[in-house]
């Protein structure tokens, strides 16, 4: 006996777009990582890395220590950069996309 389901919009939204929509959460969560270790890991370790130079008066401390700290900020806020504009630029692409096809 063959079993009939009932149409539904979500499930053939899912068909066309599901691979696309999880693409888009997956730049979600790489925004969300480099946010959160940019603006709050590297500028924690940064700043107490400064507190402990200050602490010793800059005695023979080791500045690439904090040019390192610096550029891993600056890294992780591109890589933030650059997930949020794939992520928004995508959820345009994907909405013009329906909006289209639901036309015809």
């Amino acid at each position: 006996m063959l079993l009939y389901r009932e149409p539904s919009l979500m499930r053939a939204l899912m068909k066309s777009y599901g691979r696309i929509y999880a693409i888009i959460g997956l730049w979600k969560i790489c925004w969300g990582v480099f946010t959160w270790l940019g603006a709050w890991y590297f500028l924690k370790q940064f700043l107490s890395w400064i507190a402990l130079e200050v602490k010793n008066k800059f005695a023979g401390g080791v500045a690439e220590t904090g040019h390192l700290w610096s550029i891993a900020i600056l890294i992780a806020g591109l890589c933030a950069s650059l997930s949020i504009h794939q992520l928004y630029t995508q959820c345009a692409r994907i909405g013009v996309q329906v909006r289209t096809k639901s036309f015809l």
